[in-house]
């Protein structure tokens, strides 16, 4: 499910696994944002990383 409490946009996905010990790698992932298009490829192999942009209020 995506969204937010307060119906807000959406600016930034991260994706984050749970018991990554039975994944092997990672999933990798993109999103589509409002005037830029696509996002370079996110990995939840790698900490920290997300697809869309942080502070730039423009959606997903």
């Amino acid at each position: 499910m995506a969204g937010t409490k307060d119906d807000l946009r959406m600016e930034t996905i991260q994706l984050k696994l749970n018991n990554a010990k039975n994944v092997a790698g990672g999933i990798k992932y993109r999103a589509y944002v409002q005037k830029l298009g696509w996002t370079f490829w996110a990995d939840t192999a790698i900490s920290d990383t997300y697809a869309g942009t942080k502070g730039k209020s423009l959606r997903v």
